[in-house]
This record gives C-alpha cells, structure tokens and sequence, in this order.
C-alpha cells in the first residue's frame, strides 16, 4: 500500500493536533467514521487504514489516519466524477408505433350501436330536450 500523500494542509492538521489526540484507538476511529468498532478493526486488519496493533489493540496515528482518509475521499470522487456523464437532453417528441395497441390489456373495447338510416327516424339528443 501506497503512502498516502496528504490534502489537509499544514494549519489545518496544527488545529486538529490541538483538538485531537496523537494517537487514535479502534473505538476513538470508529465514534469519529460513526461506525462500529469491529468494523474499523476489520479495515486495520485487511490494511485499509494505516495502524498497528500494540496488545491486544489497534493504535492509528491521527495525522496518519487523517492523511489517508483525506487521500481515500479525494480518489473515490475522482471515480465519480469519471463515472458521471452528462447526457444531452433530446427535444424530440416520443410517438408510439402505429402497430402498437395502447389498449392491449383488459377487455376488448365495445363497438357503438350502428346508426338507423331510415327516414323518420329520430335520433335521440343528449341536451335533455
């Protein structure tokens, strides 16, 4: 595994040193990755995180630790940013097939009643009179 090249600069690591401890434990990691304790002991343990066990312990180096987490999100949003294409918006209207009958499903669709074409015969309005 590569050395992480660090992109927390100089004053920010000096205000993290004040604020955080040298060293990190499992548990200190994980309440700071909001996970579980097995799960940071699961990365040290497969070298995703740069530690090492001293007891029965894992112990990370805070600016180590912040070093390669900076360095792991910065190269995950690259692959996104590769990933991501934008696509251009089509303008064109999406007509169906004529062979394509929208009513497939369901019951076929009734024929209205033939119109009489006798004279005299009244057809009836449907304004009420």
């Amino acid at each position: 595994m590569e050395p992480a090249n660090p992109i927390i600069s100089s004053d920010e690591l000096l205000c993290l040193r004040t604020t955080l401890p040298v060293t990190l434990s499992a548990a200190q990691c994980a309440q700071l990755l909001h996970c579980a304790k097995t799960t940071v002991e699961e990365l040290c343990e497969n070298g995703d995180l740069p530690a090492t066990k001293i007891g029965r312990g894992w112990v990370l180096v805070t600016t180590q630790f912040l070093a390669h987490l900076s360095a792991r999100c910065e190269r995950e949003a690259a692959i996104r940013r590769e990933r991501h294409v934008v696509t251009p918006v089509k303008t064109t209207l999406r007509v169906a097939p004529e062979h394509l009958d929208r009513r497939a499903a369901g019951r076929p669709r009734k024929q209205p009643p033939a119109l009489s074409s006798t004279p005299g015969t009244a057809i009836p309005s449907h304004d009420g009179a």
